[in-house]
């Protein structure tokens, strides 16, 4: 229950939180190989972060840019599990594949990896990340990713993370002789996902298709073989597309567990891969696949009641009852509407309040057995909070103010309505999209200066920038161990051994005024520098 209710407090906490962004020690450029049509394609950038608190690392969680990996990687949640087990955060932005089929002749993208970790290895001065294991952690099409890897190096994987992904049977992607047994696999799936299995949303079932799927599909795995270590954790009410503080939370949890049974306290000597220490299913706790009907309590391998090959697995008591604990008001439907957002004009017109309301019945579209089934909802008020990777902040329990405009295809902000449940219901979440309007006002622009060299951690510089137009500038670190208070550069708190000089970049952001007198944005400017020593 202790886990439970940390799941329950990550959910509704705001206050206090970090506004976008987060350290990234080194970005370093890596090759992204070939496109379709045999072009060689520009490097992307490999961002790395790593405890504070770290002499040595254990292990890395790997990931890279194509959805909620993002969310994860900013997380405190994720880089607090990464800091007590002292393990790093490898991002490829863009990823470095998809679906990483390093089967197929001429394919190079396990080469690709092993070539940025040692680069990494080499530019951060930490020779163990060339050795240490991986988890992998992979969102909608990347899911494929982070399960293949563990096709490719079991032994090197401790755990596998796969957000909101499925058909793993699908023939194109299945690495032929090649299995993940042994390796514990964490499959975690909205509950209501717009996006099913290759066989398409199936009527019975509705918008719940995908989750049922994938657990179907893990039941395979394991009546296969009960060495087959995984499970599944359905996140309430969620669709396909983003993340949320209780999911980070047990994948930060899952984090925890991975490290606790599959890596080495101490790196054994030597420059050859580490190997994961072995974890054998009858090691594990059981839990019931039936998750709106559980008949079986959860428990140790040898004292499960139930089918053994049909339940789902994981690494102790306490993984087991936290996830049985989750989802054992799964059937309790709650629900709130899409939420909307509406700006208010006041100060530069850039603060927005969220608006949702109860809903009395399911929407109808979830389709299967719950479309439009009549519900009901707990008395304890609803919460909002936004992307974790956007740049937005909270500033109260349902108003949020954009920073800078966001990137990407489209000009918006996500954020959602959110109830953690109670004894009665399960918790709900709704997602809402707030499009950015195109500002047509007097321009502006960025007057930044160059940033020179820092020559140690002790250093303090006091940035030249302003905006002509005279508003206000927000900055954003887009890599390096550096961050900006009121206008001032100084440095964050290093790890031991980091290799010098450490490249910096930083960005300054004006949005403009979105109220009359209209001003637009500033176009960006980013200025780079040098860490010259600690």
């Amino acid at each position: 229950m202790k886990i439970m209710l940390w799941l329950l407090l990550a959910a509704v906490a705001w206050a206090g939180e970090p506004p976008y962004g987060g350290n990234w020690y080194y970005a370093i450029p890596f090759d992204r190989g070939a496109d379709k049509a045999g072009k060689s394609q520009a490097p992307g950038l490999l961002r790395f972060w790593m405890p504070v608190e770290c002499g040595t690392l254990r292990g890395l969680l790997v990931m890279g840019q194509l959805g909620i990996e993002g969310e994860l990687a900013l997380s405190p949640r994720i880089r607090r599990a990464c800091a007590d087990n002292s393990l790093g955060i490898v991002y490829f932005e863009p990823h470095l594949s998809g679906v990483f089929h390093y089967w197929e002749a001429g394919n190079t993208d396990g080469q690709r990896l092993l070539k940025a970790l040692d680069d990494l290895a080499k530019r951060a001065g930490h020779p163990e990340i060339r050795r240490v294991p991986w988890i992998t952690a992979g969102h909608s099409t990347a899911g494929i990713f982070c399960r293949n890897v563990a096709y490719w190096q079991p032994e090197r994987v401790a755990g596998v993370v796969h957000i909101k992904s499925g058909n793993f049977w699908q023939k194109e992607h299945l690495p032929p002789d090649a299995s993940l047994k042994g390796v514990p696999l964490l499959a975690i799936n909205g509950q209501f996902e717009t996006f099913g299995p290759a066989e398409g949303i199936q009527p019975e079932l509705g918008r719940e298709t995908q989750w049922v799927y994938a657990r179907r599909d893990l039941q395979k795995f394991r009546a296969a073989d009960p060495e087959h270590l995984m499970s599944l954790w359905v996140h309430h009410g969620d669709d396909h597309f983003h993340g949320a503080p209780e999911l980070e939370a047990y994948v930060a949890l899952f984090l925890h567990k991975c490290a606790q049974y599959r890596l080495p306290e101490i790196l054994p000597p030597g420059d050859t891969p580490v190997k994961c220490l072995p974890v054998k299913a009858t090691q594990g706790w059981l839990t019931d696949p039936d998750l709106y009907h559980p008949k079986h309590a959860p428990a140790p391998y040898g004292q499960y009641a139930g089918d053994k090959t049909a339940a789902l697995w994981h690494f102790d008591r306490e993984m087991a009852e936290t996830t049985a604990n989750w989802h054992k008001n799964l059937g309790c439907h709650q629900c709130l509407d899409i939420p909307t957002a509406t700006f208010l004009d006041e100060g530069d017109g850039w603060t927005f309040r969220a608006t949702s309301r109860w809903l009395d019945r399911m929407p109808e579209k979830f389709g299967g057995n719950v479309g439009n089934l009549q519900i009901s909802h707990s008395p304890a008020p609803f919460l909002y909070h936004a992307k974790a990777n956007e740049p937005v902040e909270q500033t109260g329990p349902d108003t949020f103010r954009v920073l800078r405009l966001p990137t990407g295809r489209k000009a918006a902000i996500n954020f959602a309505a959110f109830h953690p449940g109670d004894a009665q219901f399960r918790s709900t979440i709704r997602w809402g999209t707030l499009a950015i309007p195109p500002i047509k006002g007097a321009p502006q622009t960025i007057e930044f200066a160059p940033v020179a060299d820092l020559v140690d951690s002790t250093s303090i510089v006091r940035l030249q920038a302003q905006a002509s137009s005279g508003l206000p500038l927000h900055f954003e670190v887009d890599y390096g161990p550096v961050r900006v208070v009121n206008g001032r550069l100084e440095t964050t708190k290093l790890p031991a051994n980091l290799q010098f000089p450490i490249e910096c970049r930083i960005t300054a952001y004006q949005i403009g005024r979105r109220i009359e007198p209209a001003i637009a944005p500033a176009p960006p400017v980013s200025r780079e520098f040098k860490l010259l020593s600690p």
